[in-house]
């Protein structure tokens, strides 16, 4: 509950340290500020190098295409189905 609720919020789960707290800024600087601090692409490039930071980035961006065209063609969950966020 609490990581959907960070979800929802648009903030970190709480507790997250080092290399995952990395990841999770890498992410929010990408979709909020639509680019990555210094500071940030070098703790996560420094954690996974070249290729997993262009992975990483991609599948970032590949989840929030996804989710914006699923809003765009106003997919709905299914019925008797609530969401939880």
């Amino acid at each position: 509950d609490a990581i959907i609720d960070a979800i929802r919020d648009r903030s970190a789960p709480e507790g997250l340290l080092g290399n995952d707290a990395n990841v999770v800024r890498y992410a929010k600087e990408l979709l909020i500020d639509h680019e990555v601090s210094d500071d940030t692409f070098g703790a996560v490039h420094g954690l996974l190098g070249d290729k997993s930071t262009v992975d990483l980035t991609l599948l970032i961006l590949y989840y929030s295409s996804l989710a914006l065209a699923l809003q765009a063609i106003k997919v709905d969950l299914p019925e008797g189905v609530a969401s939880t966020l």
